[in-house]
């Protein structure tokens, strides 16, 4: 029966709505769900690909066993190579540390880039060192913007122990290969977007409110955006876990009765093994080729993260080393119902592709500003014209032309081509769900932090 009705619902034969919702809540069965589930019934048989789960990946590269690649006490550097590689993030085994005062360093050939880890603290390496976490000897360092990475030792041996030892498994790499240039949801004949800096004349506001989007890293390349405090916000499906191919299909959702009776399965989230998100990835001039001094935070932990079965699609993580991210602003979110109406001006700003971050501002090639164009009837989905592809995912939909960043959603999936429309989750979803996670006493004092408090729009 599903399968019938999800081609009922995927063909567009459902003339009466209303009296399928009655029909299907008689059943027991939830229309938004099979909405849902019809859009991606078509998705998957259509022959253009569904870009909102289909992000850049990096590949991760085993490197051969044997002395070029351990570090001990007499061999003190080994150093990883991969031809054209953009950025290099090696995987490292640890022993012997914890309690010998020298430091593992990563670091590019020049010395530009570099990082530093020791045996009780790896927080730029995404482990904790508490109890009995397997995890805390394999890390994966923060990455190196180059095509070499270079692995060694800083300080002096004095009460090391034999053991010492540092053995570089592998790496995940970003390349050509893996940053690929599609424009799979573009609304018409060329993408729309342009970069950062090219809207700093005509479109002020939104260029100065793209500052607190970062590009996120790691198995997948998405994008995410900075909240107040030491949070972040990028989709689910970013999760390295997550396969958009898989059946049963994959859904997360903390309140189990939701997904209740729902053909689907659960998946983890590890985004703070590997994750990353590169402030500033930027050109330093419009039209240029040099990019700016790109800022990088790791992801900490992983807070909230829902893939659910209406559609929603978000995960809110924290991040390490709060004081270097607070130059970087935050967005908040707009759940005011005035704000989130069909035909409301809106901008996505985001990594296409992993490219330098863009802002979408229009909806083709006759140059009409990006704006609403439906909202699902639960208000938990909208969607909208704007050029997305690979790498947007994870974007803020902003309210364009305002004074500060206002979040209506954030993007999630391409639909240009297949149905009517790229997607998004919205904030009136989004913000029940971690509003109990950053302020759980619910107090004004915190909420504002977090949710709009002047209407700019009107």
């Amino acid at each position: 029966m599903s399968l019938a009705i999800l081609s009922f619902l995927t063909l567009g034969q459902a003339n009466s709505h209303s009296a399928l919702e009655r029909l299907l809540t008689r059943l027991g069965i939830d229309l938004s769900y099979l909405e849902n589930e019809a859009e991606a019934f078509s998705s998957s048989s259509s022959s253009e690909e569904d870009g909102g789960d289909e992000d850049p990946s990096w590949d991760y590269h085993d490197l051969p066993q044997g002395p070029d690649y351990v570090l001990d006490s007499t061999s003190g550097q080994a150093t990883v190579y991969h031809e054209g590689a953009s950025a290099i993030k090696v995987h490292v085994t640890l022993s012997g540390l914890e309690d010998c005062p020298v430091l593992l360093k990563v670091s590019s050939e020049d010395g530009s880039e570099s990082y530093e880890y020791d045996g009780s603290d790896f927080n730029d390496a995404n482990c904790d060192g508490v109890g009995d976490d397997d995890d805390c000897g394999s890390i994966f360092a923060m990455s190196i913007s180059s095509d070499t990475a270079v692995v060694s030792w800083d300080g002096e041996f004095e009460g090391c122990g034999s053991d010492l030892e540092a053995r570089i498994d592998g790496y995940l790499v970003e390349d050509s290969e893996t940053r690929r240039s599609e424009t799979e949801s573009i609304c018409g004949t060329k993408y729309d977007w342009i970069d950062r800096e090219c809207a700093e004349k005509k479109f002020y506001k939104d260029f100065k409110n793209a500052k607190p989007v970062a590009k996120l890293v790691g198995a997948k390349t998405c994008t995410a955006w900075k909240l107040n405090g030491d949070y972040a916000l990028t989709n689910a499906h970013c999760c390295p876990e997550y396969n958009p191919y898989a059946w049963p299909r994959m859904y997360h959702n903390s309140d189990p009765a939701i997904n209740a009776g729902v053909n689907g399965q659960d998946f983890k989230c590890t985004m703070e093994k590997q994750g990353e998100l590169w402030f500033r990835y930027e050109r330093k001039k419009c039209g240029g080729s040099s990019m700016k001094s790109t800022h990088k935070v790791a992801v900490k932990k992983v807070l909230y993260y829902m893939k659910g079965v209406s559609g929603e699609d978000f995960a809110l993580v924290e991040l390490k080393h709060k004081s270097k991210t607070k130059k970087f602003n935050a967005v908040k979110f707009d759940i005011n119902p005035d704000a989130f109406v069909v035909g409301r001006k809106m901008v996505i700003t985001g990594h296409p592709n992993g490219w330098a971050k863009k802002l979408s501002l229009y909806e083709g090639e006759d140059k009409e500003p990006c704006k609403v164009t439906s909202i699902s009837s639960d208000k938990k989905t909208f969607r909208y014209k704007c050029d997305t592809t690979g790498g947007n995912s994870g974007s803020p939909v902003l309210l364009a032309d305002l004074p500060e960043p206002r979040a209506i959603g954030i993007h999630q999936q391409a639909g240009c081509n297949t149905s009517g429309g790229n997607r998004g989750t919205t904030a009136l979803a989004i913000w029940p769900k971690i509003q109990p996670v950053l302020c759980p006493d619910n107090k004004d004092s915190c909420t504002e932090l977090y949710l709009r408090k002047n209407d700019f729009y009107k």
